[in-house]
């Protein structure tokens, strides 16, 4: 997920509102840069940029080139990350993506994707250490050269401009498209040199990621972010990869504060009305969560405990979609179906608490390993609370159940009061999404869990480190 996110930092400008312009040599610039990684003020890693013509005659085409290494703890255990990616581009209009290779090791897993189209088709492959096996795609690649080369194509932008970039998302299978609004245009001192400077906003609709960017004209990255937590900084080489000495905990840096009381053991309440600012109110309604108000930025929220009795509220055009097997929720692998057969008894419908029951006994909590997709978190036994989310749907979807994951905050602890960045899973029973949680075996959840929809975790990527909870009531 995090090389997703660099990705996009490093390509928030691009395509332009009007038509594309001629071909020409700022197409093939080549540029080449190295950047710092900070985590909540700390550095975490760096990353290096390339991207410039490669071939010659017939066979030239334009390549970004990107790779990354990231170091954290979790609770005090060390995690190292390395991440690579290449794209090569058509160098003639329209510029489109010919091929992609990617690759994420580290935390005791492999993924790779590698892409590439033949004959007008696009077809896309992962391996995650059992061998190539194919993606279906959800639509072919609109990402063109111009949507990764920031100013590019746009070389004179104004106050109040909106552009449209397209990238794909392999871990996604599709197109995810945003909208970028150059905030402000400022000279600034640089080099010993007056330089403009362009301030960009870039919003994903769907994912709910919110990137900003600061760029010269000519298109060269100065640094981008996302929320006030994690941010990229050009540098120069030595400079990007000097370490902190003492790596950043994630876990201990990320639980969110909050105002108010709850009890230690929040089972016994019915329903929590949280003021929740930092965070866009759109994507805080869904099933059993409902936005009363919005006032100064902030909405209070209210959530109340799930039961089995709810007006049905899954569209049928959706069915298809949350009972989709792909290559990270693989429910026709034939392990997963035969442990989801096990696992929700022998009754004429699936027993969806023994089925939450038995994932939470199956998976071994570990904030060591994370694998990519649920046929490696039944047969490793261990994860986190999304590789626990992640087994259910896929064990779900095998039964005929529509799920899907769900990203949000879960109290972690009373006194003092805090919230932890947490996954669980929301399964349609009667065609109304009931919300569970394999971590905690809640069959349904308690309402101190706050879901922020969006695209799997883009959606809590989206607040990380802006939002902040008040408990108003709790009964």
């Amino acid at each position: 997920m995090l090389l997703v996110v660099l990705a996009i930092l490093l390509g928030a400008f691009a395509r332009p509102a009007d038509p594309a312009p001629t071909p020409g040599p700022a197409v093939d610039a080549e540029r080449h840069a190295f950047y710092g990684i900070y985590l909540m003020g700390r550095k975490v890693g760096w990353a290096e940029e390339h991207l410039g013509p490669v071939g010659s005659g017939t066979g030239r085409q334009l390549e970004n080139r990107m790779q990354a290494h990231v170091g954290v703890k979790r609770s005090g255990v060390s995690l190292a990350m390395e991440m690579a990616v290449t794209r090569r581009y058509e160098a003639s209009a329209p510029h489109a993506l010919l091929s992609l290779d990617e690759t994420v090791d580290g935390l005791g897993s492999h993924l790779r994707f590698r892409g590439a189209r033949a004959s007008g088709t696009f077809s896309l492959e992962t391996d995650t250490g059992r061998g190539w096996q194919a993606v279906p795609l959800a639509e072919p690649p609109a990402e063109t050269w111009l949507d990764v080369t920031p100013g590019l194509a746009h070389p004179d932008p104004r106050v109040g401009d909106v552009v449209t970039t397209r990238r794909f998302d392999a871990q996604l299978a599709r197109n995810v498209e945003a909208s970028t609004l150059v905030v402000s245009i400022a000279d600034a001192l640089l080099g010993g040199r007056p330089q403009a400077v362009i301030e960009l906003k870039s919003t994903e609709a769907s994912t709910g990621l919110v990137l900003t960017s600061r760029l010269l004209r000519d298109g060269t990255v100065l640094e981008g972010g996302l929320g006030g937590q994690l941010r990229l900084a050009r540098e120069e080489e030595a400079t990007a990869k000097d370490p902190e000495r003492e790596a950043l905990d994630l876990y201990a840096r990320s639980t969110v504060p909050a105002k108010g009381s709850l009890p230690a053991d929040p089972r016994a309440l019915s329903r929590v009305t949280y003021r929740v600012c930092g965070a866009d109110p759109a994507r805080l309604a869904g099933p059993w969560q409902t936005v009363q108000s919005v006032e100064g930025g902030c909405a209070l929220v209210q959530v109340r405990r799930a039961t089995k009795t709810r007006a049905r509220d899954l569209p049928e055009a959706d069915r298809a979609r949350w009972l989709a097997s792909d290559a990270r929720v693989t429910a026709t692998e034939p392990a997963v179906k035969k442990a989801a057969r096990a696992a929700a008894g022998k009754g004429t419908a699936p027993d969806l608490v023994a089925l939450v029951a038995w994932v939470h006994d199956h998976v071994r909590y570990a904030l060591d390993f994370n694998p990519f997709n649920a046929a490696q978190v039944l047969s490793e036994g261990r994860g986190d609370c999304s590789e626990g989310a992640l087994l259910l749907v896929a064990m779900a979807r095998s039964l005929g159940l529509p799920a899907r994951e769900v990203y949000g905050l879960v109290l972690a602890s009373s006194a003092p009061l805090g919230f932890g960045y947490h996954a669980w899973a929301e399964v349609a029973v009667d065609d109304a999404w009931l919300p569970v949680d394999p971590t905690w075996n809640e069959a349904p959840v308690n309402p101190t869990h706050l879901r922020f929809d969006g695209e799997g975790p883009y959606g809590v990527l989206s607040v990380f480190g802006q939002v902040t909870l008040e408990v108003v009531e709790a009964e």
